[in-house]
């Protein structure tokens, strides 16, 4: 599902058996289950920080697990597959946890990272520096500023609160984060 994906198909099967053993427990049959939802696992890299979800929170550049569920639907001889769930798991000092975002957005964000990263790798090859300040961006930037103009599209902007790693556009928030982990 996703571009840059590597299975990791031992964790599926894990997880197939433990849900067929969990729907026989409570009577349900368990080939049912096991054929209708498929597990796949598979490993994804950032170069640089990216968002994600409403409100968006921000992640540092690495490698991700993703965690895909899909229902497989039979009629008539076809076989569609539905996205039920993608779980990303985030590991932070000491913690791991995984947070379900869209998986529509998660290929986005990361074809952006992946685009984002060919692009610098290109500029840096032209000119031997890192290209972010070339000529041709100012324009691009002085052109943007022209449409946001015209469109009647207001820059305002905003304070960001930094904490470990983490960004936090609230400050209550960021507080609240350093006192949990000073408690914990």
């Amino acid at each position: 599902m996703f571009p840059l994906a590597e299975p990791e198909n031992k964790m599926s099967y894990r997880r197939t058996s433990a849900a067929s053993f969990i729907a026989g427990r409570n009577g349900a049959p368990s080939s049912n289950d096991s054929q209708a939802t498929q597990y796949s696992d598979s490993r994804i890299t950032f170069h640089y920080e990216f968002a994600l979800g409403s409100p968006p929170e921000i992640y540092p550049p690495g490698q991700y697990e993703v965690e895909t569920a899909e229902e497989i639907h039979e009629r008539n001889g076809h076989s569609a597959r539905v996205c039920t769930s993608t779980l990303l798991t985030v590991r932070t000092r000491g913690r791991t946890r995984s947070v379900q975002v869209e998986a529509s957005e998660l290929k986005a964000v990361l074809e952006a990272d992946g685009a984002r990263h060919q692009l610098s790798a290109t500029r840096e090859n032209k000119d031997g520096s890192d290209g972010w300040n070339a000529p041709h961006e100012t324009v691009e930037a002085e052109g943007l500023e022209s449409q946001l103009l015209q469109l009647g599209i207001e820059r305002v902007p905003s304070d960001i609160f930094v904490w470990q790693g983490y960004r936090y556009t609230n400050a209550k928030d960021a507080v609240a984060a350093a006192t949990r982990a000073r408690k914990a």
